[in-house]
């Protein structure tokens, strides 16, 4: 993962529209996936099935729950809500979540690299302390302003939570959808949270208060270095 800022302390869950659906940019060519032959659409849900094993969405057609991010959802198991003062908000679990069960999809604006650089640069002069822009293949989402709450799920060392990459069913060659998944047990009231993973800059380097122990690094990314 890069690119990513992290969560803004200052920056309200009302202040954005939330959907559950990715915008992509206008004009630009979805592609579609292939058919996965599945007979049996149990199938499509397990490596079984030929999309499902190479993490890829299986088409419209196909009714099958392999289609996390162009279906909506009906059933959520998080909420925001704050995480404390050094955190601000963050993400919980409102139920159970099992390992490897899909728990979000980070949602936002699809953007190029040049939009990307652009936004970053006119956030910076409107003082817009944090963004959350993440790379998704060849793009980047953008749910600053529009997006879901996945946007709020703040960084630990030693998270329950991994990103995985995608291909979507109807979306722009060479970008990566980006899937929640447990990666441990997550009990009704923990916090969501994943590992950042970006590299030290002066704009974006800040301590860690993820409260990992021991497997806390002390700092989301890179340490600075030492003068």
């Amino acid at each position: 993962m890069a690119n990513i800022a992290p969560i803004a302390f200052d920056n309200n869950p009302n202040d954005f529209k939330d959907d559950s659906l990715l915008k992509f940019p206008i004009g630009v060519k979805l592609v579609r996936v292939k058919g996965c032959g599945c007979k049996g659409l149990r199938k499509c849900t397990t490596d079984k099935c030929s999309n499902f094993f190479q993490k890829t969405e299986c088409q419209s057609r196909c009714a099958c729950g392999n289609r996390k991010f162009s279906k909506t959802r009906k059933v959520f198991k998080y909420a925001v809500q704050m995480a404390g003062d050094n955190k601000g908000w963050g993400l919980f679990a409102t139920k159970r979540i099992e390992a490897g069960e899909f728990i979000i999809a980070y949602v936002g604006d699809v953007i190029t690299k040049e939009e990307k650089d652009r936004r970053f640069e006119e956030y910076k002069n409107r003082g817009i302390k944090h963004n959350y822009m993440i790379q998704a293949g060849k793009y980047h989402i953008d749910p600053t302003f529009y997006g879901n709450k996945a946007r709020f799920a703040n960084h630990c060392c030693d998270p329950n939570v991994i990103v995985e990459k995608w291909t979507m069913d109807r979306a722009p060659q060479g970008f990566k959808a980006l899937a929640f998944v447990a990666c441990k047990p997550i009990e009704e009231g923990q916090e969501i949270t994943f590992n950042y993973k970006f590299d030290y800059n002066k704009e974006n380097a800040q301590p860690c208060h993820c409260d990992a122990g021991n497997k806390c690094n002390k700092w989301i990314g890179k340490a600075p270095p030492k003068n």
